[in-house]
């Protein structure tokens, strides 16, 4: 009876350090799927910074400096947030080259597209505007176009208000976006404004649109 113990206990033990030890190769080859898929990240990192990040545009929105004040025991204090207002339409095309980057051993598709987007601000969306409640500084607005990676933008093709021919600028984020912008004649705001922007960007394994409208065709 004894010895049915004992040579039992050793066939546990000797299965429990066959376990362990098949757990060896196991967790090496673990460790080698983490550290190459950490190369690869490093990888798309490197081929992202010099070709373009993923992106992610949104259509244009209008921007108005809107100035509040509140009042404690110092005494009367003023700030200044953003006010965004968003057209009721927007329209997007784009089209897509897409083509593959190597670093090392590790590969990722890359793409330039070509995007045109036109946005509607109709009396609706701009009634908010002239609200008498509210002061917006309206000598500095502007249009903005928030890109997630901005050293994507290979070419702005044309800008248009209205079919005037505009420029484009660096601009302050919107969302936690970076922007390119161009800066708005307040007389534009007293009229529906129809902006129109072809550009192509460069980036990294995808892209996105942001739907930035009450009404979005793409």
């Amino acid at each position: 009876m004894l010895r049915n113990v004992h040579s039992i206990t050793l066939k546990v033990l000797g299965i429990g350090v066959l376990a362990l030890l098949m757990l060896i190769p196991l967790a090496h080859v673990q460790w080698l799927i983490a550290e190459r898929s950490g190369l690869r990240d490093q990888a798309i990192e490197t081929i992202a910074s010099r070709w373009g990040a993923a992106q992610t545009i949104g259509g244009p929105v209008l921007t108005v400096p809107a100035p509040y004040q509140w009042t404690n025991e110092q005494g009367v204090h003023v700030g200044e947030d953003t006010a965004v207002f968003l057209p009721g339409q927007l329209d997007i095309a784009s089209t897509m080259k897409p083509d593959l980057r190597r670093y090392g051993i590790y590969e990722t598709p890359v793409y330039e597209a070509q995007v045109t987007l036109t946005a509607r601000f109709d009396a609706m969306d701009l009634a908010g505007l002239s609200r008498p409640d509210e002061s917006y500084g309206l000598d500095r607005a502007q249009l903005r176009l928030p890109i997630a990676d901005v050293r994507g933008l290979r070419e702005v093709a044309s800008v248009t208000v209205n079919g005037e021919a505009q420029h484009l600028s660096p601009g302050e984020a919107v969302g936690g976006y970076r922007t390119v912008a161009l800066s708005l004649d307040r007389k534009k705001l007293a009229a529906p404004l129809t902006v129109s922007i072809e550009f192509t960007i460069a980036g990294t394994e995808r892209i996105l649109f942001l739907p930035l409208a009450r009404t979005t065709t793409l």
